[in-house]
Protein backbone atom coordinates (compact mmCIF):
# COMPACT_ATOMS: atom_id res chain seq x y z
CA UNK A 1 0.00 0.00 0.00
CA UNK A 2 2.98 2.27 0.06
CA UNK A 3 4.49 4.38 -2.58
CA UNK A 4 7.90 4.58 -3.82
CA UNK A 5 8.36 7.51 -5.96
CA UNK A 6 11.51 7.28 -8.29
CA UNK A 7 14.10 10.74 -8.62
CA UNK A 8 15.41 11.32 -12.12
CA UNK A 9 18.38 12.08 -11.62
CA UNK A 10 20.84 14.05 -13.46
CA UNK A 11 21.12 14.25 -17.57
CA UNK A 12 22.66 16.66 -19.74
CA UNK A 13 22.14 15.88 -23.95
CA UNK A 14 25.17 16.89 -25.79
CA UNK A 15 22.86 18.87 -28.13
CA UNK A 16 21.29 20.88 -25.27
CA UNK A 17 17.48 19.00 -26.57
CA UNK A 18 15.29 19.31 -23.86
CA UNK A 19 14.53 15.57 -22.48
CA UNK A 20 11.63 13.67 -21.82
CA UNK A 21 11.51 11.06 -19.04
CA UNK A 22 9.73 7.23 -19.10
CA UNK A 23 9.50 5.14 -16.82
CA UNK A 24 9.58 1.08 -16.22
CA UNK A 25 9.57 -0.57 -12.77
CA UNK A 26 11.07 -4.39 -12.10
CA UNK A 27 10.47 -6.59 -9.77
CA UNK A 28 13.03 -9.38 -8.44
CA UNK A 29 13.84 -12.10 -5.80
CA UNK A 30 16.67 -10.55 -4.62
CA UNK A 31 19.52 -7.17 -4.68
CA UNK A 32 21.12 -9.02 -7.71
CA UNK A 33 18.28 -9.01 -9.70
CA UNK A 34 17.57 -12.85 -9.49
CA UNK A 35 14.31 -13.42 -12.07
CA UNK A 36 13.59 -9.95 -12.40
CA UNK A 37 10.96 -8.94 -14.22
CA UNK A 38 8.84 -6.19 -15.54
CA UNK A 39 6.15 -5.25 -13.66
CA UNK A 40 2.67 -4.70 -15.96
CA UNK A 41 1.19 -1.31 -16.36
CA UNK A 42 4.00 0.15 -13.81
CA UNK A 43 5.56 2.79 -15.82
CA UNK A 44 4.35 5.94 -13.82
CA UNK A 45 6.92 7.99 -12.05
CA UNK A 46 5.62 6.15 -8.36
CA UNK A 47 4.58 3.10 -7.56
CA UNK A 48 2.48 1.57 -5.15
CA UNK A 49 2.87 -1.50 -3.81
CA UNK A 50 0.98 -4.60 -3.63
CA UNK A 51 0.80 -7.98 -2.06
CA UNK A 52 2.55 -9.28 -5.07
CA UNK A 53 5.81 -6.95 -4.25
CA UNK A 54 6.26 -8.30 -0.51
CA UNK A 55 9.23 -9.74 0.84
CA UNK A 56 10.54 -8.95 -3.28
CA UNK A 57 12.76 -6.30 -4.15
CA UNK A 58 11.97 -3.60 -6.70
CA UNK A 59 14.08 -1.02 -9.27
CA UNK A 60 13.37 1.04 -11.68
CA UNK A 61 14.08 2.12 -15.09
CA UNK A 62 14.49 6.08 -16.07
CA UNK A 63 14.68 6.19 -20.11
CA UNK A 64 15.40 9.48 -21.21
CA UNK A 65 14.43 10.57 -24.55
CA UNK A 66 15.71 13.83 -26.95
CA UNK A 67 12.46 13.81 -28.83
CA UNK A 68 15.17 12.35 -31.76
CA UNK A 69 15.09 9.20 -30.97
CA UNK A 70 17.55 9.13 -28.54
CA UNK A 71 17.05 7.42 -25.45
CA UNK A 72 19.44 6.41 -22.51
CA UNK A 73 18.45 4.24 -19.49
CA UNK A 74 19.63 4.59 -16.02
CA UNK A 75 18.74 1.55 -13.18
CA UNK A 76 17.73 2.52 -9.61
CA UNK A 77 19.09 -0.02 -7.02
CA UNK A 78 17.23 -2.47 -5.78
CA UNK A 79 15.33 -1.60 -2.71
CA UNK A 80 13.73 -4.31 -0.43
CA UNK A 81 9.96 -4.54 0.11
CA UNK A 82 9.62 -5.15 3.77
CA UNK A 83 7.11 -7.18 5.75
CA UNK A 84 4.35 -5.35 7.50
CA UNK A 85 3.40 -6.34 10.92
CA UNK A 86 0.22 -7.50 11.58
CA UNK A 87 -3.15 -5.60 12.37
CA UNK A 88 -5.58 -6.26 15.02
CA UNK A 89 -9.12 -5.13 14.78
CA UNK A 90 -10.77 -7.47 17.09
CA UNK A 91 -8.75 -7.91 20.62
CA UNK A 92 -7.96 -11.48 22.15
CA UNK A 93 -11.29 -12.86 24.85
CA UNK A 94 -10.97 -14.34 27.86
CA UNK A 95 -13.21 -16.74 28.69
CA UNK A 96 -14.26 -19.14 31.83
CA UNK A 97 -14.47 -18.60 35.73
CA UNK A 98 -12.05 -16.76 37.21
CA UNK A 99 -11.84 -18.37 40.63
CA UNK A 100 -8.63 -20.59 41.84
CA UNK A 101 -8.38 -24.16 40.25
CA UNK A 102 -10.32 -23.11 36.74
CA UNK A 103 -8.69 -22.70 33.20
CA UNK A 104 -8.87 -19.98 31.54
CA UNK A 105 -8.87 -19.95 28.04
CA UNK A 106 -8.43 -17.15 25.15
CA UNK A 107 -9.43 -16.53 21.50
CA UNK A 108 -6.47 -15.21 19.28
CA UNK A 109 -8.26 -12.01 18.52
CA UNK A 110 -8.71 -11.35 14.25
CA UNK A 111 -6.11 -10.19 12.58
CA UNK A 112 -4.57 -9.07 8.83
CA UNK A 113 -2.16 -8.76 7.45
CA UNK A 114 -1.34 -6.49 4.16
CA UNK A 115 1.65 -8.77 3.02
CA UNK A 116 -0.93 -12.26 3.18
CA UNK A 117 1.56 -13.85 5.73
CA UNK A 118 0.17 -16.86 7.25
CA UNK A 119 -0.10 -15.93 10.61
CA UNK A 120 1.19 -18.24 14.32
CA UNK A 121 0.21 -16.97 17.39
CA UNK A 122 2.49 -17.38 21.24
CA UNK A 123 0.69 -16.11 24.60
CA UNK A 124 1.90 -15.35 27.70
CA UNK A 125 -0.23 -14.74 30.72
CA UNK A 126 0.39 -12.03 33.25
CA UNK A 127 -0.81 -11.19 36.79
CA UNK A 128 -1.39 -7.88 38.12
CA UNK A 129 -2.90 -6.65 41.71
CA UNK A 130 -6.04 -4.78 39.94
CA UNK A 131 -7.66 -4.03 36.68
CA UNK A 132 -5.24 -0.64 36.20
CA UNK A 133 -2.18 -3.38 35.66
CA UNK A 134 -0.61 -2.59 38.94
CA UNK A 135 2.09 -4.21 39.66
CA UNK A 136 2.19 -6.47 36.30
CA UNK A 137 4.49 -9.11 35.88
CA UNK A 138 4.55 -12.21 33.48
CA UNK A 139 3.63 -15.50 34.75
CA UNK A 140 6.26 -17.97 34.74
CA UNK A 141 5.57 -21.01 32.18
CA UNK A 142 2.13 -19.44 31.29
CA UNK A 143 2.88 -19.76 27.70
CA UNK A 144 -0.24 -21.82 26.08
CA UNK A 145 -3.68 -20.87 24.85
CA UNK A 146 -4.95 -21.73 28.69
CA UNK A 147 -4.09 -21.23 32.20
CA UNK A 148 -5.32 -22.56 35.02
CA UNK A 149 -5.49 -20.42 37.69
CA UNK A 150 -3.16 -21.18 40.90
CA UNK A 151 -3.11 -20.14 44.71
CA UNK A 152 -0.87 -17.15 43.83
CA UNK A 153 -3.11 -15.84 41.30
Amino acid sequence: GNTLTRGDGVWTDPDGDPLSYTYQWYRADDVNGTNAASISGATNSSYTLTTSDAHKYLRVAVIANDGNSNTTTAYSAYTAVLNSAPVNSAVPSVTGTATVGNTLTTTDGTWSDADGDNRSFTYQWYRADDNSGTNLASISGATSSSYTLAAGD
